[in-house]
């Protein structure tokens, strides 16, 4: 039996292969193109072995509930010791079987895109049991294979049934020096063989020896299958990958901040489970207005909150996993209106506009008290209001970029964050202004890159002119850390209804992949966030209701094999917003009741983090 991860994945193997039943019942016309006595069997799920008995002088035929083209090994192994070698045939519309079959052999394994096969006697008309099975060795959706983890021994690994074969999968990086090694660890098991297949199902190594080393030339997923090497055995054993000379060191996967905006609520999704393992209550006031943003502090230790009108910007200290305080936005009309926020590459001042004060308001982290208002008039509210203005603060922390409009012209200001004043403005008709979605820059800070609802623009920071434009109809982006990839939500076209997330190439602003999410989420796909590792992206369906379980809250999607690889169920109403933080020292996610708050001044590497990711030890302070 194959190690899987928990009953989830072998329940989603079954569900995968009844669903594939169903497209799999045209090809049984097939048996009126082949002059062959045969005898019907079931359908061979992927990864899933089933024993037969053979009648002297038949031949079994079988349909695998799978699309016709993938690379696909078929064994066939004699159990009850009376067959001897069997005869493996191919299937197809094209195949003039028995006078010319595409694929047939009689070593016992059949690699052949086809998705029937035949079962005989290779020599004689003999009788006895055996065990048919098939694996998808193609990287994609229906190859079955249980993933493998760098240098990690799954659990629960075993021959359970004589004649299985076992598949798993890993990814290969092009350049990579690669073994796969199997060890049997019971009496019964005996000794093993290992093949390897490439992204494309090609056959890469086979060997009976217990190990393989291989050169990965293309990056992709790779398949291994485990069998019996000689006589069939059952018995348990152990197999791990690992890069030469070690495995990479991994990063923690993090944990997503989920700001629900109906609720009022922020939900956390731990990465590693893929699973919401606690809901802050509501941290800040109730706004009239559904919308909440959450902005990350550079060192990933504290998380900043806003929902709509609130004008609160409530604190959440990611280690304790809890809200330690709050900022306000201060007016002078009652009314605080507040959404997006910014901090320098310190996190030591936070950037908030304000269309109240028609300016940007300086706040001062530690102190929670606002320093300054850098006035200049923003949007009028009949186009945007301030509240739902983004800003971004340059890698070096000296200018601040945020959307305004001065004498009724959009434009981007350049603000000077030591003297706090205007120092430029960038117009251009193409940056679209009006609907700007978000303001992010790359690594180095010299350029900008502007996401309105209609384009995404790169902007020389040095010139202060658009040099590229790439049209997309975006509702969020994200970029990975080198600056190099964006991940951006929304459609191709104005109005469309399918929700995607393109993959864009950043040097030459392209999208090298489309991956759509309208199946998982619906036209709602408003927001997402990667994982600081770059392997996981986390898209938001806004539209998700905790009481209605038409579609998740979330999806989380693998990087590198551009797979949904998880639901998130809705914790609350309106997920509007995420971050993805990893904690320095883990998650506090047990009863604080008894704990002491922190001030944001405190550093988090001051408290001892020894039982549970919480503190052990009281603190002082307040919020």
């Amino acid at each position: 039996m194959k190690a899987r991860r928990g009953t989830q994945q072998g329940s989603m193997v079954f569900r995968r292969a009844v669903q594939r039943v169903a497209s799999a019942v045209a090809v049984t016309a097939l048996a009126g193109l082949v002059a062959l006595q045969a005898v019907a069997q079931p359908f061979l799920a992927c990864g899933v072995p089933v024993t037969h008995h053979l009648a002297s002088g038949s031949t079994d035929t079988y349909q695998a509930t799978v699309s016709g083209g993938l690379q696909t090994v078929f064994d066939a192994t004699d159990t009850g010791g009376t067959l001897g070698l069997l005869q493996l045939t191919g299937l197809d519309y094209f195949c003039d079987y028995p006078v010319a079959p595409c694929f047939q052999t009689c070593n016992g394994s059949l690699a052949s895109p086809n998705s029937d096969i035949a079962v005989s006697d290779c020599i004689g008309s003999d009788a006895g049991d055996y065990t048919v099975e098939f694996n998808v060795v193609q990287q994609g959706p229906e190859n079955c294979g249980v993933p493998l983890t760098c240098g990690v021994a799954p659990t629960g690994t075993a021959l359970s049934v004589p004649g299985e074969v076992d598949a798993y999968t890993f990814s290969g990086v092009a350049g990579q020096q690669i073994s796969v090694a199997t060890t049997a660890t019971g009496d019964s098991t005996g000794s093993l063989r290992l093949r390897l297949y490439s992204p494309t199902g090609d056959s890469q190594g086979d060997s009976c020896s217990g190990s393989l080393t291989y050169n990965v030339p293309s990056t992709g997923t790779y398949t291994v299958l485990v069998s019996a090497c000689v006589a069939p055995s059952t018995g348990p054993y152990t197999i791990t990958w690992q890069t030469l000379p070690a495995c990479p060191a991994v990063a923690a996967a993090g944990f997503a901040y989920v700001a629900y905006a109906e609720s009022n609520t922020v939900g956390v999704i731990d990465l590693a489970t893929n699973q919401t393992v606690s809901i802050l209550p509501r941290v800040i006031p109730k706004s009239d207005i559904p919308f909440g943003a959450i902005t990350t502090s550079p060192n990933d230790g504290l998380a900043y909150v806003t929902f709509g009108t609130s004008g609160t910007i409530s604190i959440i200290n990611t280690t304790l996993n809890r809200a330690v305080g709050s900022l306000n936005v201060p007016d002078d009309s009652g009314h605080d209106y507040t959404l997006h926020i910014a901090l320098d590459p310190q996190g030591r001042y936070a950037y908030a506009p304000s269309d109240v004060l028609r300016g940007v308001v300086v706040i001062n982290t530690v102190t929670r008290k606002s320093e300054a208002v850098i006035p200049f008039p923003f949007l009028d509210s009949d186009i945007g209001d301030g509240f739902w203005t983004p800003t971004a603060v340059s890698p070096d922390g000296k200018f601040l970029y945020v959307s305004a409009s001065i004498a009724q012209q959009s434009l981007l200001a350049v603000i000077d964050t030591s003297s706090r004043t205007l120092v430029a403005r960038i117009t251009d008709q193409r940056l679209d202004l009006a609907n700007l979605i978000d303001i992010s820059f790359n690594t180095t800070g010299t350029l900008v890159y502007v996401t309105t609802l209609s384009a995404l623009s790169v902007v020389d920071t040095a010139t202060r002119s658009v040099t590229q434009t790439l049209p997309l109809f975006l509702n969020d982006i994200t970029f990975s850390r080198d600056g190099a990839t964006a991940y951006g939500v929304g459609c191709l076209a104005a109005g469309c209804n399918q929700s995607a997330v393109f993959v864009i190439d950043m040097s030459s602003l392209t999208i090298t992949k489309t991956i759509s999410v309208q199946a998982a989420l619906g036209a709602s796909a408003t927001a997402l966030a990667l994982s600081p590792d770059g392997g996981r992206l986390v898209v938001l369906n806004a539209g998700a209701m905790a009481a209605q379980a038409q579609f998740p809250a979330a999806v989380v999607i693998d990087t590198a094999t551009s797979q949904i690889v998880a639901s998130i169920p809705a914790a609350g109403d309106a997920p509007f917003d995420v971050a993805i933080v990893t904690p320095p020292t883990g998650l506090c996610t047990a009863d604080d009741s008894g704990q002491s708050r922190v001030t944001v001044g405190e550093l988090v590497s001051s408290v001892n983090y020894s039982v549970n990711g919480c503190p052990t030890a009281p603190m002082t302070g307040a919020p």
